[in-house]
């Protein structure tokens, strides 16, 4: 769950029933769901945390898995060489962390880097055999290797060799400097058992027209073999994920002995909440009053948690905007003056909501200097009129602008099928035709964008709502809006490129500082 300071990201709702918290985090609680304990028995309780995930993995090893949105169910059952809390602040957790200027991090003179994790002791898979860097080594092979299913991530993309001088050390030799060297977790880079798999890789190596026999393998779902807190348990396709406390987990054994993971949408979260049956699930804010008489019965809590950002992307690729004068920046500005972020929070939130100017979140170390250097837009019609009569657009007897031939100008508005979405759309359009715009809405199916990449003409609210700690990631990118790259290119690749390559924090932060001063001035997107 991320936390974000104040002025961070518009919240989702996450629930946690009492009794989740009390037995997660004291020593010797009373039990979660689960068995009762017999009389007079000294034993600790058998404690199960039940919660729900809205999407189910296809693979339980990270750069196998097709599926998004399943961080939580990977995460239990993989470890990372290092971890990274909802601050952003980085912990050793397999290995040791790299240091800068130290013979565990150096960049050489020609931009190549070199990076040593040196890993725990005593290692070990969840079926007791050893863990060693061997493992990494051998990870790298069939993460490279196209025929084996499995997709290298960025970083491994920018690892130029993988070597294991010894059992306990990890050394990687990277093409280009790569400022994420030091804090590789389990969608950078993850393990695999060579003690299970090396053989069945040889024989993929030796005849890739066996393809289908690897990726098939009962490895990969029901018998997984993984390093994470968690041991798989038993995996019921579609229903759940049964977990057991891994003993020899490198951060200590968890305080809850079993973890039920299934799979299930919104109402029947709430069905089990509001039975005992759950112990905790993420909402959209919505069902905030619904479960107002639960929490007042003492059955559970509600934590806001502003874990998501809502942006509202504008199209600026000339080939597929609707309307010509959005590519006038003076458009986008009047559109951006003209929209009020209080209504929106007040009726879509309740007030509660944290309006943002920027994609960069408040917990990034950059975002201080972000803050001070961005240009604002605070409501302000008058100054959204005086931007569109720049623009050559003046309103007609109904109150709506139109150019100098009288033909009005028209703001497609494109959402999808979720609730909140809706009630944001309805409040958007309202302010923006009392200022003077008319609009054009229309509802996008859910997955129509993927299946389809058909691009937004105007402005779009996109179904995936970028994370605080995903949202630098999404800067990284070199374009914005979708798979199919329906927005806009971004306006300084350059420099994003040299924000993820710099080791020094100074060149990074100035970077993120441009790139974001930039594009909020060019109005590209709305929070």
């Amino acid at each position: 769950m991320a936390v974000v300071p104040r002025r961070g990201s518009v919240p989702s709702l996450v629930l946690v029933a009492a009794v989740v918290l009390a037995a997660a985090c004291a020593p010797g609680p009373p039990s979660l769901t689960g068995s009762p304990q017999a009389p007079g028995s000294t034993q600790a309780p058998q404690r199960t945390l039940n919660f729900p995930v809205f999407r189910e993995v296809t693979n339980l090893y990270p750069a196998m898995n097709a599926a998004g949105g399943t961080a939580a169910t990977l995460r239990m059952f993989n470890g990372g060489l290092t971890v990274t809390d909802d601050l952003g602040n980085v912990h050793p957790e397999l290995a040791e962390l790299p240091q800068l200027n130290t013979d565990t991090w150096r960049v050489f003179p020609d931009g190549q880097m070199q990076t040593i994790y040196r890993l725990r002791s005593g290692l070990t898979w969840h079926d007791g055999q050893p863990l060693d860097a061997n493992d990494y080594v051998f990870a790298k092979r069939v993460n490279a290797n196209g025929n084996s299913g499995a997709r290298a991530s960025r970083a491994e993309r920018l690892m130029e060799v993988v070597e294991a001088p010894d059992p306990g050390t990890l050394v990687i030799t990277w093409r280009s400097s790569y400022a994420g060297a030091n804090r590789l977790a389990i969608a950078d880079f993850a393990p695999l058992p060579r003690h299970i798999l090396e053989q069945a890789f040889v024989n993929l190596e030796q005849n890739p027209g066996g393809a289908d026999t690897f990726r098939n393998l009962p490895f990969w779902k029901a018998e997984y073999v993984g390093t994470g807190p968690f041991r798989l348990l038993h995996w019921e396709p579609g229903v759940s994920f049964e977990g057991g406390a891994f003993e020899g987990f490198a951060r200590g054994r968890p305080k809850i002995e079993r973890v039920v993971h299934k799979t299930m949408a919104d109402d029947a979260i709430m069905t089990e909440l509001l039975a005992g049956t759950m112990d905790m699930g993420q909402l959209n804010f919505e069902h905030h009053a619904l479960l107002s008489d639960w929490v007042r019965a003492g059955k559970g809590s509600l934590i806001l948690a502003p874990g998501n950002i809502q942006p509202n992307w504008i199209q600026l690729k000339p080939e597929y905007v609707g309307h010509p004068a959005l590519l006038d920046v003076r458009v986008r500005r009047a559109l951006a003056h003209s929209l009020d972020r209080q209504a929106i929070n007040d009726g879509v939130f309740n007030g509660q909501g944290i309006m943002i100017e920027t994609l960069v979140p408040p917990s990034a170390p950059f975002f201080p200097e972000v803050e001070r250097t961005i240009m604002r837009y605070p409501y302000d019609p008058r100054r959204s009129e005086q931007l569109m009569n720049e623009a050559g657009f003046n309103r007609d007897r109904e109150g709506f602008f139109t150019d100098t031939s009288g033909a009005r100008f028209v703001l497609d508005f494109e959402r999808n099928i979720e609730s909140d979405r809706e009630r944001m759309q309805l409040i958007m359009m309202d302010t923006w035709q009392r200022a003077g715009f008319q609009i054009r809405p229309a509802v996008i199916p859910a997955g129509a964008h993927l299946s389809t990449g058909r691009p937004s003409p105007g402005s779009k609210v996109p179904a995936a709502r970028p994370s605080p700690a995903s949202t630098v990631a999404r800067f990284r990118a070199r374009r914005i809006g979708g798979p199919a790259a329906t927005m806009a290119d971004f306006p300084m690749p350059n420099t994003t490129v040299c924000s993820r390559r710099s080791t020094r924090r100074s060149t990074r932060t100035s970077a993120w500082s441009r790139s974001s001063r930039r594009c909020v001035s060019r109005a590209r997107n709305f929070q």
